[in-house]
């Protein structure tokens, strides 16, 4: 389980016994409204594939629904994504289909490219940002970035390796009903 992020950064042996404590701690209300809450339409995980598909910058590449480097927790409410980007290196083009965040572990400077493979833009992936799908692009919700297609790519052009924890929520707030 080298590598592995959970909460704190424990091991899931470890974290079995901790993060029930810490869920338990912040109060279970929340459950109860659960069932209330419409699912949202998504690849599903066992369809994703062998892994993601290369892409290069100014290419058109071939989307997949690899939004991260490998999947490390689902169940009903989310899909947790660990993201590892060497310098240089380029994500898969893929699709948002569902409202996501994601906290940047190491942070480091993104390029992002649109389908067709032109740049948009660049910025600094750092601390936590979120982001509301919102017909074919993503609204920020948490932090500012220029408008930014569901389906793009991105390349590390900073100087680290990138690591990123990646929540797509699978399920709408009540608030969005």
């Amino acid at each position: 389980q080298a590598g592995w992020l959970g909460v704190g950064g424990l091991k899931p042996a470890i974290c079995g016994r901790i993060c029930g404590m810490r869920l338990a701690a912040v109060g279970l209300a929340w459950l109860s409204q659960l069932s209330l809450l419409p699912q949202v339409a998504a690849i599903p995980s066992e369809d994703l594939g062998n892994g993601p598909k290369p892409c290069a910058p100014g290419q058109e590449c071939e989307m997949d629904g690899f939004v991260g480097s490998r999947v490390i927790f689902e169940d009903e409410m989310v899909r947790v994504w660990n993201f590892t980007l060497k310098p240089g290196g380029m994500t898969s083009l893929h699709r948002h289909d569902l409202d996501y965040h994601f906290t940047a572990i190491t942070p480091t400077q993104l390029e992002v490219y649109d389908q067709h493979g032109k740049r948009l833009f660049d910025f600094t992936a750092a601390g936590t940002m979120g982001f509301k799908v919102k017909g074919e692009f993503l609204e920020p919700t948490v932090g500012t970035l220029p408008p930014t297609p569901r389906t793009h790519s991105a390349l590390n052009i900073g100087y680290n390796d990138y690591y990123e924890n990646l929540t797509e929520h699978k399920t709408r707030q009540k608030s969005e009903l």
